[in-house]
């Protein structure tokens, strides 16, 4: 119990991500859908290995945007390699078009953890979100968005416990194919550990900025 207690403490310190040194991912992804249905009936249900698997992209009929996180070990920080994932399925939108979405109907999923325990469920996922998502379409390869939402999320190890968080900014997103997403994206390759899910790759361009995300 003290083990969990002490292990919980240290994930809370990626409420506010954004205001340490972090990669991160802006991507989105066409003719697909999120592989898995969220959130389960009962919070009970909840499971340690929900942290990525709710993140999964597949072939579909929509359109998927991806931001992830990961802010590796620095030798005077504690080996946590804590990172985040926001996963939205959005309809699809044409050029020059904007559609206001409430997070409810875009299916938005959110989790966050330290990649060194993440197989021990230490880590939370967002069990409901409410806000808004504003995206626009400005041309093939690019795609911005407006995210305000409020995360309720529930404690992976025991989801009883419950924490609140609040995103808001405007970001812009690149497309990139299907078939080019790693397990760190959301890609459904079976067999990958969640333990190298939750790493971003080494040779892995960054495609946004972290600079500026507020709570």
């Amino acid at each position: 119990m003290w083990l969990r207690q002490v292990v919980a403490a240290l994930v809370l310190l990626v409420v506010a991500p954004w205001t340490m040194a972090a990669e991160m991912d802006c991507l989105f992804v066409e003719a697909a859908k999120l592989e898995a249905s969220w959130p389960p009936a009962s919070i009970s249900a909840i499971a340690p290995a929900d942290l990525n698997a709710i993140h999964r992209v597949v072939r579909g009929s929509g359109t998927v945007v991806l931001m992830r996180m990961f802010s590796g070990k620095k030798d005077d920080e504690l080996d946590s390699e804590e990172f985040w994932k926001l996963t939205v399925e959005l309809p699809n939108i044409a050029r020059g078009e904007t559609r206001v979405l409430q997070a409810t109907a875009a299916n938005t999923r959110f989790s966050r953890a330290g990649s060194a325990w993440v197989d021990k469920g230490f880590g939370y996922v967002g069990a409901s979100v409410a806000g808004k998502i504003v995206a626009r379409r400005v041309d093939s390869d690019t795609m911005t968005i407006d995210v305000s939402l409020d995360v309720e999320t529930r404690f992976a190890g025991d989801p009883e416990e419950a924490q609140p968080l609040s995103l808001q900014k405007r970001v812009a997103f690149r497309r990139i194919e299907i078939a080019d997403l790693t397990p760190w994206l959301g890609s459904a390759t079976a067999g990958v550990a969640d333990y190298w899910t939750s790493h971003r790759p080494k040779n892995q361009q960054a495609s946004c900025s972290p600079v500026g995300w507020g709570h």
